[in-house]
């Protein structure tokens, strides 16, 4: 019986991986070997009251032909120790039932009648004329009297796409009961057949059963440029929201997120404006949540990509968030924070310490931290009010000679974005001439996109900079003169032509947090993501006319995550230092001219928190 082994492991304290790469991540849950990406279907199952997790899963490394996408699974009783289970959604093992010969995409978990699990997947596979195409399934367990939820039965429940919309039609919604209809409702993401604006058309049901699915109508069609396509959506509202205000969620460029009105009468989603943020400003994509009524809690978790490149695979790639709390802010913003149940993972106190960096600069390195390689680190700035620029942060995974580190660093009255250099990891909103706007060969690599998207700017004087989009289709933005500030997006990499500045309506970002691993050595191209702050941080939360700023950062091997100002904004990354057993020195440092900063700090080891079969 799984429950008895996991409250043993808990007991225990046991750390269990059978993997001896020193970068495999301990406490990012993930399958022994092969790849992962996007996490699905999360739920805590009412009977027994185990979360469940599964994930998009390819055994024998990155999914290609032949390598198709099943669902891992995982299981826990605690939201810190998993237990891997057997793969339960495998792609073609019952193509009668369910046409996923060419993979299980992405999809979600729905409980029905308050006990019965239902999930809901693309299955992937050729129309007549041999081209990729989306149906959509059920999954329900074969014995729900089974603790582990092993086995599941499959069924089609859609199997057409919609009539103009592009048949890149995948990543089932949750579902949710209205009582104004009594029906169930979900909806599927993807574009037009034309890619010019994303869709999410609604579908629903009397019974959730297998039969009699219909489609009503688009939820919402994202038709002002901000998204020609997207998946893994989202739609939900959270405790001291507005009873009929949601979050819209999806991936397009980035978990972006919006906030809007969910007309019941009309079936639809409004949203109030624009894109409010992200969910990760870093490499982390394809978010998937849930509600869980033991707690009263949104949990999210999000793929973390890979930084290494296929030729350099070492049997495993990809890794999964830690669990993460959905909080709705006083100031109409998400608040994303690791769930404190993280902390039953902690092993040693290896540090809590204070120290005063005087300026103009000053470089302290955390006693007793060099040699650990899994860290839960939380870190206190404090300075005064009445500052207006200068910089502090954290450098982790310092190397011996301190010549090697990554680095989150908070950017006050931070100046204009650079020119002439190329951002990776960053877009320029807005401002495409759309004249020459240029696709790129499937498949054309970073390198390859940077001199491509500089000889067209190059050539063409109006060019004031460019944006090199890597999926799905790759192409070079060229922009014009109405161009906005570079931000963070996983998806894109950008450059301001030398000698021109953003030109956009709304007001630049005053304050930043600049996670850097550009520096960090080892085998990987490092990157840059930009987390955005509130431009008034003294009027957040003074103290003392002080202005206290907490960031949290775990550090697993070659997986990080940044909780920046309580969790405002996140950004997940990917480092692979040379000797990494070496390289784990933790320093904080600051940049301040004229001002003394305080900064506290409380460094923990944590284990590792994953059985594998």
């Amino acid at each position: 019986m799984l429950i008895p082994v996991l409250l043993l492991l808990l007991f225990l304290g046991v750390d269990a991986t059978p993997r001896m790469d020193p970068y495999f991540p301990g406490f990012h849950v993930r399958p022994a070997a092969g790849h992962n990406n996007d996490p699905n279907g999360p739920f805590r199952d009412p009977q027994t009251g185990l979360v469940h997790l599964f994930m998009q899963y390819c055994a024998l490394g990155p999914c290609s032909t032949g390598n198709h996408q099943g669902w891992a699974h995982f299981v826990s009783a605690d939201l810190a120790h998993w237990t891997e289970l057997p793969v339960a959604l495998t792609a073609g093992d019952n193509v009668t039932a369910c046409p996923d010969t060419l993979g299980v995409f992405s999809g979600s978990a729905t409980i029905v009648n308050n006990t019965e699990v239902r999930l809901l997947f693309p299955g992937i596979h050729n129309d007549p004329a041999g081209q990729f195409y989306s149906s959509q399934c059920m999954a329900w367990p074969v014995d729900p009297s089974d603790p582990h939820l092993v086995r599941w039965h499959k069924a089609l429940i859609i199997a057409d796409v919609p009539h103009g919309v592009d048949p890149h039609f995948h990543d089932d919604s949750e579902a949710w009961f209205s009582a104004r209809h009594q029906r169930w409702y979900m909806f599927v993401s993807g574009a037009d057949v034309g890619r010019s604006y994303g869709v999410n058309m609604l579908y629903s049901s009397g019974n959730f059963d297998v039969v009699g699915w219909r489609l009503e109508h688009s939820l919402w069609n994202i038709t002002d440029g901000e998204c020609n396509f997207v998946s893994c959506p989202e739609l939900y509202n959270l405790p001291l929201m507005p009873p009929n205000t949601r979050v819209y969620e999806a991936l397009c460029g980035g978990d972006n997120y919006w906030l809007g009105l969910y007309d019941d009468d009309t079936l639809t989603f409004k949203p109030d404006g624009k894109i409010v943020g992200k969910y990760d400003y870093g490499v982390g994509r394809a978010s998937k949540s849930f509600f869980d009524q033991q707690t009263g809690r949104r949990i999210m978790w999000s793929w973390i990509l890979e930084a290494h490149t296929k030729e350099q695979y070492p049997g495993w790639d990809g890794a999964t968030s830690v669990p993460r709390s959905i909080v709705y802010g006083p100031d109409q913003h998400l608040y994303i924070l690791p769930v404190v149940e993280l902390e039953r993972l902690r092993v040693q106190q290896l540090a809590f310490v204070q120290q005063h960096l005087l300026p103009p600069s000053a470089v302290w390195e955390v006693p007793g931290v060099r040699g650990s390689l899994q860290l839960d680190v939380a870190v206190n700035f404090t300075f005064p009010a009445s500052t207006e620029s200068g910089s502090m942060g954290v450098r982790i995974q310092v190397s011996p000679d301190s010549r090697y580190y990554s680095q989150i660093e908070i950017q006050l009255g931070r100046r204009s974005p650079p020119t002439g250099v190329v951002l990776n990891n960053t877009n320029l909103p807005r401002g495409d001439d759309a004249s020459l706007d240029t696709l790129l060969p499937i498949g054309t690599t970073d390198e390859q996109g940077i001199v491509a998207c500089d000889e067209i700017c190059n050539k063409h004087s109006v060019c004031t900079g460019w944006v090199f989009v890597r999926t799905p289709h790759p192409r070079c933005a060229i922009k014009g003169p109405d161009f906005c500030a570079p931000v963070s997006d996983a998806n894109c990499i950008s450059k301001i032509k030398t000698g021109n500045t953003p030109h956009c309506p709304e007001p630049q970002l005053k304050n930043v947090v600049l996670v850097d691993t550009t520096k960090a050595g080892g085998v990987t191209q490092g990157t840059t993501y930009i987390l955005p702050l509130p431009d008034k941080l003294a009027s957040s939360s003074p103290v003392n006319g002080s202005i206290s700023f907490p960031m949290r950062i775990l550090v697993d091997r070659s997986v990080f995550e940044v909780y920046a100002w309580n969790g405002y904004s996140i950004a997940s990354g990917r480092a692979y230092p040379a000797n990494l057993t070496n390289a784990s020195g933790l320093q904080v440092y600051s940049q301040m001219e004229s001002v003394d900063v305080h900064v506290a700090v409380d460094v923990w080891s944590m284990a590792n928190s994953t059985l594998f079969m």
